[in-house]
């Protein structure tokens, strides 16, 4: 049975979040059974470099405004010039980086964490993440989970000295964590790694800053650098000796965790505001006072987002 994400913000009116993602049509579908026929509004955050797939999200907008008329849609994007050009296209669009709705209570950093691991990789099992890069790293700390479509897990049994991982390579089970568990174990690396080319928002890579963890990355597009600050990141050449490096000068930063994640929810509180304003508008009171000092209302939660289970067909 498949599952999608979704998240309700507010019951009057309806306003719920869905990504738009390989699963958004069954997120959309729950969306209208949950609203029984009633308008509603539904906030989209993108998963992907948006200029690769504007034509794509272009279907999309498309195909659910025709199938979906009683929704007004809000799509949520990384960077300045992914709403100019969704704009330009006719999609009514924010500029409010998924990011910015990690919930900083759970990652943050733990003063009694002990430093196991050189680095930290958050990372999907499909190709683009470009797990290669890392394979030599030692004392690395692995978190991955199997990407729809990407099933093989060949690309997570190269690595040479895992000090953890939620995958278990000799019974080839994969061990789920929660954003709780996540949180533990990134606290007890030096750093966070980020490998891919192009990507979209990327949680992982602000989870890393948030729970004070320098990144090392390889140069990439589609947003994720964001919400980074110069002082938190340093860009590494698209090889293993180049990300191997990185991680060995790290150990000899000096790093402020707690500096790190209020640099991090700094440069979230703003996109979170934005997101306050239009909420604002649509159900017709300020959702701004609603909000704690991080403008995070009560009805957030982590990624703005829950796994259901699509009903059978």
């Amino acid at each position: 049975m498949p599952s999608f994400f979704f998240h309700e913000l507010f019951s009057d009116p309806f306003v719920f979040v869905v990504p738009v993602g390989w699963d958004f049509f069954h997120g959309l579908a729950h969306c209208r059974e949950r609203a029984g026929g009633r308008p509603f509004h539904v906030v989209m955050p993108t998963q992907w470099d948006v200029t690769a797939t504007r034509e794509e999200y272009a279907r999309i907008w498309t195909k659910t405004r025709h199938i979906c008329p009683e929704a007004t849609m809000l799509w949520l994007v990384p960077r300045h010039s992914d709403a100019e050009l969704l704009a330009s296209m006719g999609i009514d669009v924010m500029h409010c980086h998924k990011n910015a709705f990690l919930d900083e209570t759970i990652f943050r950093p733990d003063k009694n964490a002990t430093k196991r691991y050189s680095a930290a990789f958050s990372a999907n099992s499909a190709a683009f993440k470009r797990h290669e890069l890392a394979w030599g790293v030692e004392r690395l700390a692995l978190v991955t989970y199997i990407f729809p479509g990407a099933e093989s897990l060949e690309l997570v049994k190269g690595y040479r000295d895992l000090a953890y991982s939620n995958y278990d390579r000799e019974t080839n089970t994969m061990t789920s964590l929660s954003a709780n568990g996540v949180a533990a174990v990134l606290t007890q690396a030096q750093c966070g790694l980020m490998l891919s080319q192009v990507e979209g928002g990327n949680y992982a890579s602000a989870e890393y800053m948030l729970c004070g963890l320098p990144v090392i990355t390889t140069p990439s597009t589609g947003g994720r650098h964001e919400l980074w600050d110069s002082r938190q990141v340093r860009v590494v050449a698209p090889t293993p000796a180049a990300v191997e490096a990185g991680v060995a000068q790290c150990l000899d930063w000096p790093v402020d965790p707690e500096e790190l994640h209020a640099l991090a929810l700094a440069k979230a509180i703003p996109h979170r505001r934005r997101l306050l304003d239009w909420l604002s508008r649509v159900i017709e009171r300020d959702a701004h006072a609603m909000a704690n000092a991080n403008a995070w209302l009560p009805s957030f939660r982590d990624k703005l987002r829950a796994l259901h289970q699509a009903s059978p067909a």
